[in-house]
């Protein structure tokens, strides 16, 4: 979607310059050989190229101004779908609680600590839900201008960040980084730590070795950036891998995990943040910690690089 709305800028571009041109020869025609003829023909074919050039500016802005509609009508109809599906989340833990106090109202259980704790855990489990719709309505606000954000910056500032995470976590954080260039990426960079984000959190919530490691790894290929996020917890099974990226999917052991009170949108809406920003997000096989997951992001390489040293 970015591509083409760069090629199109391209596009225009070298029109403005042709004209510029055809301007340049007509008044170079016009001194050299001063004839009526060549005042009418240079004429018809200036004017000719000015309605052409015309044309293809209203082109340009209907365009941009279609595709502005279609992302704003895409971006209302997925958090209409999330208010939906997350309204009908809460409603679980508000029959649970309003089923607790009408069975202490009639008397059937005691309203002592272990029954007070119960009704408690669905209250956090409501507010949980309620904080992480607030938090994924942000994150899908996807019709901000991107801007154009050198590669070792936002990795430094991903690593910083997920580094104080991990060791917060009693865990192991490590950046490995094969690129020999630094490039600069067309991002918008609260909405791509937000994916890179969920991405973590996911694999902090599901490790369970002695000693858990997550590790960002970054490549490059003839065409794209390659982000490797792997971690060393349960994985994900075979049955749950074509579906983890849909809206509210919950894995297997996610389900029989009694704490866990997410809704199930992260990695939902990290599909949605790569996507955005042309790419493409995808499971990674064999996983690279030897058990565990391995998620690949896959990001537009630029064409022009713009350190030769990485730092």
């Amino acid at each position: 979607m970015k591509n083409n709305r760069h090629n199109e800028v391209e596009k225009l571009y070298f029109i403005f310059i042709f004209q510029f041109l055809s301007l340049v020869v007509l008044l170079l025609s016009c001194y050299f050989y001063p004839h009526v003829y060549t005042y009418l023909i240079g004429g018809i074919l200036f004017l000719a190229f000015s309605v052409y050039l015309v044309i293809h500016i209203q082109q340009f802005f209907d365009h941009n101004m279609q595709r502005v509609e279609q992302e704003l009508l895409y971006e209302k109809k997925i958090k209409q779908q999330m208010v939906e599906d997350l309204s009908h989340e809460i409603k679980t833990p508000l029959s649970t609680l309003r089923g607790q106090m009408e069975a202490m109202m009639d008397g059937l259980l005691e309203a002592d600590e272990k029954t007070l704790q119960l009704s408690i855990k669905q209250i956090d489990r409501i507010t949980d839900l309620v904080d992480e719709l607030d938090v994924s309505l942000d994150a899908l606000h996807l019709t901000g201008k991107l801007k154009a954000v050198s590669l070792s910056d936002f990795l430094k500032q991903i690593s910083s960040n997920f580094e104080l995470i991990c060791q917060s976590k009693g865990a192991s954080y490590e950046m490995i980084n094969h690129l020999k260039y630094d490039y600069e990426l067309l991002l918008d960079v609260n909405r791509m730590y937000q994916a890179f984000f969920n991405i973590l959190s996911n694999s902090i919530k599901f490790i369970r070795a002695k000693n858990p490691t997550f590790k960002l790894i970054v490549e490059e290929s003839e065409h794209h950036i390659h982000f490797f996020l792997a971690d060393n917890g349960v994985g994900i099974s075979e049955e749950d891998e074509p579906y983890v990226f849909e809206r509210l999917y919950k894995g297997d052991f996610s389900r029989k995990r009694e704490k866990d009170s997410s809704s199930g949108l992260g990695l939902f809406i990290t599909k949605e943040i790569v996507q955005y920003h042309g790419g493409q997000i995808m499971i990674s096989h064999p996983s690279i910690c030897g058990s565990g997951c391995t998620l690949l992001i896959k990001l537009p390489k630029p064409k022009l690089w713009v350190s030769k040293n990485f730092t």
